[in-house]
Protein backbone atom coordinates (compact mmCIF):
# COMPACT_ATOMS: atom_id res chain seq x y z
CA UNK A 1 0.00 0.00 0.00
CA UNK A 2 2.82 2.38 0.90
CA UNK A 3 4.61 1.71 -2.39
CA UNK A 4 1.41 2.43 -4.30
CA UNK A 5 1.15 5.77 -2.55
CA UNK A 6 4.77 6.60 -3.47
CA UNK A 7 4.09 5.73 -7.10
CA UNK A 8 0.99 7.91 -7.06
CA UNK A 9 2.87 10.85 -5.49
CA UNK A 10 5.70 10.47 -7.98
CA UNK A 11 3.21 10.37 -10.85
CA UNK A 12 1.47 13.48 -9.49
CA UNK A 13 4.83 15.30 -9.25
CA UNK A 14 5.74 14.34 -12.82
CA UNK A 15 2.37 15.56 -14.10
CA UNK A 16 2.80 18.91 -12.33
CA UNK A 17 6.35 19.30 -13.65
CA UNK A 18 5.16 18.47 -17.17
CA UNK A 19 2.39 21.05 -16.99
CA UNK A 20 4.83 23.67 -15.71
CA UNK A 21 7.35 22.86 -18.44
CA UNK A 22 4.60 23.07 -21.04
CA UNK A 23 3.53 26.49 -19.74
CA UNK A 24 7.13 27.71 -19.71
CA UNK A 25 7.70 26.53 -23.27
CA UNK A 26 4.49 28.22 -24.38
CA UNK A 27 5.59 31.55 -22.84
CA UNK A 28 9.06 31.17 -24.33
CA UNK A 29 7.64 30.37 -27.75
CA UNK A 30 5.45 33.47 -27.73
CA UNK A 31 8.39 35.60 -26.60
CA UNK A 32 10.65 34.19 -29.29
CA UNK A 33 8.04 34.91 -31.95
CA UNK A 34 7.97 38.59 -30.93
CA UNK A 35 11.72 39.17 -30.94
CA UNK A 36 12.30 39.31 -34.73
CA UNK A 37 9.38 41.71 -35.15
CA UNK A 38 10.63 43.92 -32.31
CA UNK A 39 14.15 43.94 -33.71
CA UNK A 40 12.87 44.89 -37.16
CA UNK A 41 10.78 47.71 -35.68
CA UNK A 42 13.84 48.87 -33.75
CA UNK A 43 15.92 48.96 -36.94
CA UNK A 44 13.19 50.88 -38.77
CA UNK A 45 12.79 53.40 -35.95
CA UNK A 46 16.54 53.88 -35.76
CA UNK A 47 16.63 54.62 -39.50
CA UNK A 48 13.83 57.17 -39.08
CA UNK A 49 15.66 58.83 -36.20
CA UNK A 50 18.85 59.01 -38.26
CA UNK A 51 17.00 60.56 -41.19
CA UNK A 52 15.20 63.09 -39.00
CA UNK A 53 18.51 63.97 -37.38
CA UNK A 54 20.06 64.60 -40.80
CA UNK A 55 17.07 66.70 -41.85
CA UNK A 56 17.24 68.70 -38.64
CA UNK A 57 20.97 69.30 -39.02
CA UNK A 58 20.46 70.40 -42.63
CA UNK A 59 17.62 72.76 -41.64
CA UNK A 60 19.67 74.27 -38.82
CA UNK A 61 22.74 74.64 -41.02
CA UNK A 62 20.74 76.24 -43.82
CA UNK A 63 19.24 78.92 -41.57
CA UNK A 64 16.19 79.46 -43.78
CA UNK A 65 13.21 81.71 -43.17
CA UNK A 66 10.06 81.41 -41.09
CA UNK A 67 9.01 78.23 -42.88
CA UNK A 68 12.36 76.63 -42.08
CA UNK A 69 11.87 77.44 -38.39
CA UNK A 70 8.47 75.79 -38.22
CA UNK A 71 9.80 72.86 -40.25
CA UNK A 72 12.74 72.58 -37.86
CA UNK A 73 10.37 72.58 -34.88
CA UNK A 74 8.29 69.87 -36.55
CA UNK A 75 11.41 67.82 -37.27
CA UNK A 76 12.53 68.16 -33.67
CA UNK A 77 9.16 66.93 -32.43
CA UNK A 78 9.21 63.99 -34.87
CA UNK A 79 12.75 63.19 -33.78
CA UNK A 80 11.74 63.28 -30.10
CA UNK A 81 8.72 61.04 -30.77
CA UNK A 82 10.81 58.55 -32.71
CA UNK A 83 13.40 58.47 -29.95
CA UNK A 84 10.71 57.76 -27.35
CA UNK A 85 9.32 54.95 -29.51
CA UNK A 86 12.79 53.49 -30.02
CA UNK A 87 13.42 53.52 -26.27
CA UNK A 88 10.09 51.77 -25.64
CA UNK A 89 10.84 49.10 -28.26
CA UNK A 90 14.29 48.59 -26.76
CA UNK A 91 12.75 48.14 -23.29
CA UNK A 92 10.27 45.60 -24.68
CA UNK A 93 13.09 43.67 -26.33
CA UNK A 94 15.04 43.68 -23.05
CA UNK A 95 11.99 42.39 -21.18
CA UNK A 96 11.64 39.53 -23.68
CA UNK A 97 15.29 38.64 -23.11
CA UNK A 98 14.76 38.71 -19.31
CA UNK A 99 11.70 36.47 -19.56
CA UNK A 100 13.60 34.02 -21.73
CA UNK A 101 16.43 33.90 -19.19
CA UNK A 102 13.95 33.30 -16.35
CA UNK A 103 12.34 30.47 -18.29
CA UNK A 104 15.78 28.91 -18.94
CA UNK A 105 16.55 29.09 -15.22
CA UNK A 106 13.24 27.46 -14.33
CA UNK A 107 13.78 24.69 -16.88
CA UNK A 108 17.27 24.03 -15.50
CA UNK A 109 15.96 23.81 -11.95
CA UNK A 110 13.14 21.48 -13.02
CA UNK A 111 15.45 19.22 -15.00
CA UNK A 112 17.83 18.94 -12.05
CA UNK A 113 15.00 17.67 -9.82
Amino acid sequence: MNSLRRVYMHHKKVVLQTRLKSSILDVKSKGLQQIPVLKQELVEKHAIIDELGRQLAAAQAGGGGADAGSSSGLNQEELAQSQRKEIKLFEIAQNCDKHMQISKNIRRSLSSN
